[in-house]
């Protein structure tokens, strides 16, 4: 298991979850919360298929996670409130879209990261509060609305933490193009499936969130996890990066996000990561050094240099 940082583990080609490396172990969480934004599919369609089957299989996994108590929550917009999936809870609803905020040349109605993100942390919180858990046992994972979970993978989430790590982003697996019906899960569990580079499943506690940077960056565009990654970087003690892990998978490989008419969206969320990065770096020399030596070790496209 390569390290990138000193408290930072990236899991390497082929690298197996046995060559983990050996931490001092800590407790497992108390209490996991799984954080989604469902929305209205553009046909106008909540059951859009790809959607039901990323909840069928967070239903499914938590059903299999008798080792840890697992919330499914969910954000929605204030106009799609019967989105919200059976068996979730509705943590709060969204006011405010990335078209109210800056000019683009194709303009949507699309959800900022951090208001999704703040809402499930009230949420979370709240349950911690219920429960009388401590913040820093209780884990927030947050997916896109289109990755699903494999049936041990609250229960996976939950050994890696007693490993040690308190902060770790799960890279999925793309599997083929399966029919998009329920029929069809357990074929699509079968698929091993293609590794894949983006960021889509991000898991760490309550604890670290309240020293987020937040910013503005909106899902549907590209390079919208990293404002969310780097405060990872920050705040964590020791962080895992799978890139391996048959943990989630999508279906398909489609990137609309990718078209050139989106660059826009791109460099929007890219400013938005360096000015998230700039803020964390003011913090104090330790943290400043610490994500000048990420952005080089894990090849970000620009180039981080040390603010002082």
């Amino acid at each position: 298991m390569p390290w990138l940082l000193d408290d930072v583990f990236l899991q390497g080609d082929k690298e197996a979850l046995t060559d983990l490396p050996l931490l001092e172990p800590r407790s497992r969480p108390t209490r996991i919360v799984h954080l989604v934004n469902p929305f209205r599919s553009p046909g106008g369609d909540c059951d859009d298929r790809t959607q039901a089957l990323t909840y069928e299989t967070m239903r499914r996994a938590k059903d299999f996670s008798s080792d840890v108590p697992v919330h499914l929550t969910a954000v929605v917009s204030e106009a799609e409130e019967d989105c919200l999936p059976e068996a979730f809870d509705l943590a709060g609803t969204l006011n405010r879209t990335i078209d109210q905020i800056t000019d683009l040349e194709h303009p949507r109605p699309l959800p900022l990261l951090f208001d999704i993100l703040e809402l499930g942390y009230r949420q979370a919180a709240e349950l911690a509060r219920q429960h009388g858990d401590a913040p820093e046992d209780v884990f927030l994972i947050y997916t896109n609305a289109d990755i699903c979970p494999m049936p041990h993978f609250y229960s996976s989430v939950a050994d890696l933490v007693a490993k040690g790590f308190d902060a770790i982003t799960i890279n999925r697996r793309t599997i083929p193009a399966h029919p998009r019906e329920i029929g069809s899960l357990a074929k699509m569990y079968a698929e091993f499936g293609q590794t894949h580079s983006g960021y889509d499943c991000f898991v760490f506690p309550l604890s670290s969130f309240g020293r987020f940077v937040r910013s503005e960056a909106f899902i549907g565009g590209d390079f919208v996890a990293r404002s969310l990654l780097y405060n990872m970087i920050a705040n964590s003690k020791t962080m895992l990066m799978l890139r391996q892990a048959h943990l989630t998978f999508h279906i398909g490989d489609e990137r609309e996000w990718s078209d050139p008419k989106f660059s826009d969206y791109r460099k929007f969320n890219v400013k938005q990561a360096i000015a998230v990065l700039t803020s964390l770096a003011k913090r104090n020399p330790e943290t400043e050094a610490k994500l000048v030596r990420f952005c080089q070790r894990h090849g970000e496209p620009f180039k981080f240099t040390a603010q002082s």
